[in-house]
């Protein structure tokens, strides 16, 4: 007796927890409703891969047969459609009845962000995601997307364009779509878009490289300069003006100074290094600062200031030196212990400024057009706070020793800063590590 009940016992726990799995199944299963006519499928799946994270912006302007903005048009985004997919489920509720083990498909068009659209089986069409509305300027901005594959059209129609729609896929991020109206029942604005004028470089002179007009920072910044910026000479960190020129690319050769000296417009440098054939592209040294200005002259161009020569090093973003803030080392530039001597005309290109100027750290220094003072930053009062910029400046009227810039291959890594100013020499002075480059005015 109590072995058959202990088997109708067990049996009907067996038959209770068989149950229990049934409905924890059911309700954990997707949330459907369904009838005879059509089958839904509602429910969000999460995006995955190792562009989850990434987010995207889709931009355009919208503009009429003439070029005018349309501003208030409702743009929609929409994700574009993917190859029909068949959804199985293995157990569902037909007709209010529990059906295990069936395999009914339900036909649903899947977009890229993994979204189920609510669609009856064969019918395809693309729902908008996202909607934003042109500004004054036609303009219109969806941002944070996520990767995947999106239509661009606009909503009713009662605005036709062409094309009709735009489709974008992310990544890349394909931006600046845009659209033509043909017709225009919104009110635009009388004027035309004014088209935007693009920045035209020309063409650089032979050898030289050209440096944009704009703003820079001039001076030294701590958190650049490994907190190298106690010497007041560099400081205060000050923003300069200039106006777009060419400098140098690298600095003039003794090949080149033979020219002038051939010419009958230079005096020979002091000793005799540079009509040796050995040291044919290497710089030119042993010239005082007047002789490499004569040689400027000559060559139709001039010596640059000390701002000319510290943004073709730098440019326009804060950095210790021309290739950034990753200390010199012999791979990037001509310093103590490298070689103990000068080195060729263009020899590390690892360590170009992003104007493409060489040799602006190492090497040998360069003589610039300026007068040495060693309160120049304090005294130009401009750039710093709420003060304007200094507009192309070219240092002191007056004084006894000339600028040089730029380290050589003599001292150490350190003086190749792109902040780093000695204090000056006199325009006579000589020495085995100091030549020059110019600098002409862009057009």
């Amino acid at each position: 007796m109590d072995k058959k009940y202990f088997i109708q016992r067990s049996i009907g726990l067996l038959c209770l927890l068989i149950l229990l799995i049934s409905i924890i199944a059911l309700t954990q299963g997707p949330q459907a409703a369904y009838s005879q006519d059509k089958i839904l499928l509602f429910g969000t799946t999460s995006g995955s891969g190792d562009q989850a994270d990434s987010t995207y912006t889709i931009s355009g302007r919208v503009v009429d047969l003439e070029g005018n903005p349309m501003p208030g048009v409702e743009i929609c985004c929409a994700a574009a459609q993917v190859e029909i997919m068949k959804v199985f489920l293995p157990m569902i509720m037909v007709n209010n009845n529990l059906s295990s083990g069936s395999q009914i498909p339900i036909i649903d068009s899947i977009d890229r962000r993994g979204e189920a659209l609510q669609l009856a089986s064969g019918e395809t069409r693309s729902e908008c995601l996202y909607t934003a509305i042109t500004d004054e300027n036609g303009d219109y901005m969806f941002s944070g997307l996520p990767s995947g594959t999106y239509q661009i059209s606009p909503v009713g129609d009662e605005v036709v364009f062409d094309p009709a729609s735009r489709t974008v896929t992310l990544p890349p991020n394909q931006t600046d779509q845009d659209f033509t109206s043909q017709k225009t029942p919104i009110p635009t604005p009388t004027q035309a878009v004014p088209t935007p004028t693009p920045t035209v470089i020309p063409p650089e002179p032979d050898e030289m490289v050209f440096v944009p007009a704009g703003e820079f920072q001039m001076g030294c910044h701590p958190d650049h300069n490994y907190y190298l910026c106690w010497r007041s000479v560099e400081l205060p960190l000050h923003t300069v003006y200039l106006d777009a020129y060419y400098i140098d690319k690298n600095h003039v050769t003794n090949a080149q100074y033979i020219a002038c000296v051939d010419d009958g417009a230079c005096t020979e440098p002091s000793f005799s290094k540079y009509n040796n054939s050995i040291y044919t592209d290497h710089p030119v040294v042993f010239v005082t600062w007047h002789q490499a200005n004569t040689y400027c002259e000559w060559a139709g161009k001039s010596l640059p200031t000390e701002a000319q020569w510290e943004k073709a090093a730098r440019g326009e973003t804060v950095k210790a030196f021309p290739w950034g803030d990753e200390a010199a080392n012999c791979n990037l530039a001509n310093t103590r212990g490298c070689i103990d001597d000068t080195s060729p005309v263009g020899s590390y290109p690892l360590g170009a400024s992003e104007y493409g100027a060489l040799d602006m750290a190492g090497n040998v220094y360069d003589w610039v057009k300026d007068w040495y003072s060693g309160t120049e930053y304090e005294d130009r009062a401009c750039g710093t706070g709420i003060l304007p910029p200094c507009d192309n400046p070219t240092g002191p009227a007056s004084g006894t020793r000339k600028v040089w810039r730029g380290g050589s291959w003599y001292d150490p890594p350190d003086f190749s800063r792109v902040a780093f100013r000695g204090h000056g020499s006199k325009p006579s002075f000589v020495t085995s590590n100091r030549g020059f480059r110019c600098v002409s005015p862009a057009p």
